[in-house]
């Protein structure tokens, strides 16, 4: 181990193995009391390239395997930076600026991608305190996460192989990310300036998709979005407009399909799909709607178009293609609507005006 402490920096190299003139370390430093860890053990064709500037950074690059690509920069004060790989062929790059913020980025497996970013170039002061922690367990999963502003919290775990997630975040919010499985697709967007908002998102299985959309805006909660998909080939898209909505589902089994379109504030969608090729179109475009959906069993379909303000209903779904359409109108106020499809083959068209 070789030790190089200069005046306004430190470094730390570890190296081990037979082949270590093979791997390759890269290292610049600007400013005070910077600290960087540097280790690369049994194997070669590896690289590890950090840059800092600014003060009391610190990072960490652990490399155990042969040909991983690290890489790591930071500029600002206060921030930490850490990437862990084991196995081959991996590839991780952290970038951060300002002050605060916390990066780790963890690879088990071979042909994993990681790419964390935490800043936004050129405008200081816009991004701190934000966390980002990435997890990726298998072969060729990939991970691309950007965050700006302040106080962001992110988890990712992917187990598996060829899962991808990607995460984008504009607004102080806690976002949740875990796959469990294979051919696994997570898209998550956050664009709100008020804080509070949360997402979580649970794949395990095969296949699934998912596609989770928040935008709000006047430093409000743009509100909380849960979804739990568990089986193959199931879809999911949420899209959330406005402010203080919710939306808490679930589905399990194989081919179920969801689509929610909230518009408003106050909005509430709960429920959720047991069964194979279930089908839900949720549109809610008035404010304090509220809606809850139950499928139990096979391709049942159930469409709704909420837009009257304070509108309620409730849809319950029990056998096998069974079909409901329900429409609240807007020129109306409080509407109330209670559904329940029991058998097969059942159809229910409810309008209210």
């Amino acid at each position: 181990m070789s030790t190089l402490k200069p005046v306004a920096a430190c470094l730390f190299l570890i190296f081990s193995g037979h082949a270590m003139a093979a791997n390759t370390v890269q290292q610049v430093q600007e400013g005070t009391d910077n600290e960087v860890v540097i280790e690369q053990f049994n194997g070669d064709g590896n690289l590890a390239e950090q840059t800092q500037s600014g003060t009391r950074n610190h990072s960490v690059i652990s490399q155990d395997g042969s040909d991983n690509t690290a890489y790591i920069e930071q500029a600002g004060e206060q921030n930490q930076a850490k990437v862990d790989q084991v196995g081959n062929l991996n590839s991780a790059s952290i970038e951060q600026v300002d002050y605060d913020n916390l990066g780790e980025i963890t690879q088990l497996g071979d042909g994993n991608q990681a790419v964390l970013w935490q800043g936004q170039q050129g405008e200081p002061y816009l991004t701190n305190g934000s966390t980002a922690v990435l997890y990726q367990e298998g072969n060729n999963n990939s991970v691309k996460v950007d965050q700006i502003w302040y106080s962001n919290n992110l988890t990712v775990s992917s187990i598996g192989d060829n899962n991808d997630v990607q995460v984008t975040q504009g607004g102080s919010s806690d976002i949740d990310v875990a796959q469990v499985g294979n051919d696994n697709i997570a898209n998550i967007v956050h664009q709100a300036a008020g804080a509070g908002s949360v997402m979580s998102l649970e794949q395990t299985g095969n296949g699934n998709v998912a596609n989770m959309r928040q935008t709000g805006g006047a430093r409000a909660n743009p509100g909380s979005a849960a979804l739990r998909q568990k089986g193959d080939n199931n879809r999911a898209d949420i899209v959330q407009i406005g402010h203080f909505n919710e939306v808490d589902f679930s589905q399990e089994g194989n081919g179920n399909e969801l689509d929610v379109v909230q518009g408003g504030e106050r909005i509430v969608f709960t429920g959720s799909s047991t069964g194979d090729f279930n089908r839900a179109e949720i549109d809610q475009g008035a404010s304090d709607a509220y809606l809850e959906l139950t499928q139990v069993g096979s391709e049942n379909v159930a469409k709704v178009d909420q837009d009257a303000y304070q509108g309620e209903a409730q849809i319950s779904q029990t056998g096998m293609a069974n079909h409901v359409t329900l429409m609240q109108a807007s020129s109306a106020i409080a509407l109330s609507a209670s559904v329940m499809q029991n058998g097969s083959g059942n159809q229910a068209t409810i309008i209210q005006r």
